[in-house]
């Protein structure tokens, strides 16, 4: 589920940052 949001972060953050970048975009 989280693909969606992973996907739009993706383009905000770097993709090694991606996977720690989601969750904490989602967080706060």
């Amino acid at each position: 589920m989280m693909v969606g949001a992973g996907a739009v972060v993706a383009r905000d953050v770097p993709d090694g940052v991606t996977v720690a970048g989601v969750p904490a975009r989602v967080i706060g």
